[in-house]
């Protein structure tokens, strides 16, 4: 609850300070990131796994959200829950209905614009 109210209380700050640009950071890494790409997909009985190729060699880390664009109009995010030298697994956090995950999919770092 306390993280929600902090998180809250950054993005009122935010908002009242107006437009933020992108650090440079920030476009740098999602500009050259080099991408993911989805291996395979592992039904669970809870959830499904999406195993990645590309680990820490192309900058994933534990806890980072990807996006994985699936139409012009639609992409699945997923969170890394764990990352290693050249993989990485990811849980689905976000998968638009009608849509699905398939092998050779590009899965690149998600920038959330406030």
């Amino acid at each position: 609850m306390k993280a929600l109210i902090s998180l809250l209380s950054l993005a009122c700050a935010v908002a009242s300070y107006g437009a933020v640009e992108l650090p440079a950071w920030a476009k740098a890494a999602s500009a050259s990131q080099t991408p993911a790409i989805v291996s395979e997909i592992v039904a669970g009985e809870h959830t499904d796994l999406v195993v990645l190729n590309g680990g820490y060699d192309i900058g994933l880390r534990n806890g980072m959200v990807l996006q994985v664009a699936l139409s012009s109009e639609a992409s699945a995010r997923l969170l890394v829950a764990e990352a290693s030298a050249e993989s990485a697994v990811a849980l689905i956090l976000e998968l638009p209905e009608g849509h699905s995950l398939s092998s050779g999919g590009k899965a690149y770092p998600s920038v959330i614009r406030l």
